[in-house]
């Protein structure tokens, strides 16, 4: 069995924060916004999604403004969890977030942090 190869162009990082997602069959559903990157992150919420859904996210994090994705696509579903690649977004929301991941921890690369690990 062959390992995956990490294939993500953005370094992640840890963090725990609210955000709201809306789709055309979803409307202002919360989640928790999980290891995110200037490319994407991952959401945790107990509504279902599929794979390719295009989605509008806004991350709220405590210490900073929100930030709001008006174009991303859930890229896979596992759980309660989904991934989601960021399409498009205003320039001054990318800067607000690549500011926002400047002040934050990256996401070790030891497998204490490994999603398969977790119940």
């Amino acid at each position: 069995m062959q390992h995956a190869v990490e294939q993500r162009k953005h370094q992640r990082h840890p963090v725990n924060f609210q955000g709201v997602f809306s789709s055309c069959t979803v409307q202002g559903e919360e989640g928790v916004v999980l290891d995110l990157s200037l490319g994407g992150c991952r959401v945790a919420s107990p509504i279902p999604m599929h794979s390719d859904t295009a989605i509008q996210l806004q991350i709220r994090p405590r210490q900073a403004a929100p930030i709001y994705i008006p174009s991303a696509v859930v890229r896979w579903v596992r759980g309660s969890a989904f991934g989601v690649q960021f399409q498009e977004m205003a320039e001054h929301e990318s800067k607000a977030l690549t500011r926002l991941l400047w002040s934050l921890p990256p996401l070790e690369q030891d497998g204490s942090s490994n999603p398969r690990s977790e119940a």
